[in-house]
């Protein structure tokens, strides 16, 4: 049974997967191996139609910190949401299906927040292309903010970004808060709402995450928002 104490609490990490075949294991493979090893793993395969489903399996197979749920295709927002409310954890995660993690992400995040009382822990990542890598932030450096300036600078897109997979949360975060299905941006609907229940957020500087760009992504054409203001969707 996974332990949950004070000391060593549960984190959910919600994964879902839609056609990643040639990503998935790359992704899984890091998340499994994580130093912080108190983990709830739980993986949405949304209708995929390719290897996806079997991959997903394999995995579970392996680790029993695995669960696999299986649906029809309802979208991201729907599957985070289904993660959610199948999550057992203090902590939620949340990683795409087509990126991967250093070994280190969740035990540095999880040390952050124990560390600094905070209710939102965030790290740095980097961008991965094809032929390249480029490091969103190296310097090492920690920043804190109460909830007020958490959501200025979210709405500045300054050093808090919209993006989910960067973050660990309490979960007592999302009570009352879903993703809005069948909305485009969907991180940014509700990230108002997280940072503002959020008595304070801490901010690392160093990249534990790997963020794929694939062409022709929802994600890669963020860029074109940067510098507005979200329009947040309604949520449950």
């Amino acid at each position: 049974m996974l332990e949950q104490s004070s000391h060593h609490p549960l984190i959910s990490i919600i994964i879902p997967v839609y056609n990643l075949e040639y990503y998935l294991r790359e992704c899984l493979t890091s998340v499994i191996g994580q130093t912080y090893t108190n983990l709830e793993i739980i993986i949405i395969n949304d209708g995929s139609t390719d290897s996806s489903p079997c991959i997903c399996d394999q995995f579970a197979a392996q680790d029993k910190r695995v669960t696999i749920i299986h649906q029809e295709n309802r979208g991201v927002s729907y599957s985070r949401n289904i993660g959610l409310d199948n999550a057992r954890g203090a902590y939620i995660g949340f990683v795409d299906g087509d990126d991967w993690i250093e070994k280190d992400m969740y035990e540095t995040l999880l040390s952050l927040t124990i560390e600094y009382n905070a209710n939102i822990s965030m790290c740095s990542h980097f961008l991965e292309y094809n032929d390249r890598n480029k490091v969103n932030s190296e310097l090492g450096t920690i920043l804190e903010f109460n909830n007020k300036k958490a959501v200025s600078n979210l709405l500045d897109d300054a050093v808090i970004k919209s993006y989910l997979w960067d973050k660990l949360y309490k979960r007592e975060l999302f009570n009352g808060i879903r993703f809005p299905v069948g909305k485009v941006y969907e991180d940014m609907a509700i990230q108002h709402k997280l940072f503002y229940n959020s008595k304070k957020t801490v901010f690392l500087s160093v990249p534990k995450y790997h963020y794929r760009i694939r062409k022709g992504s929802i994600a890669n054409n963020r860029s074109s928002l940067i510098g507005r203001v979200p329009i947040f969707g309604s949520s449950s």
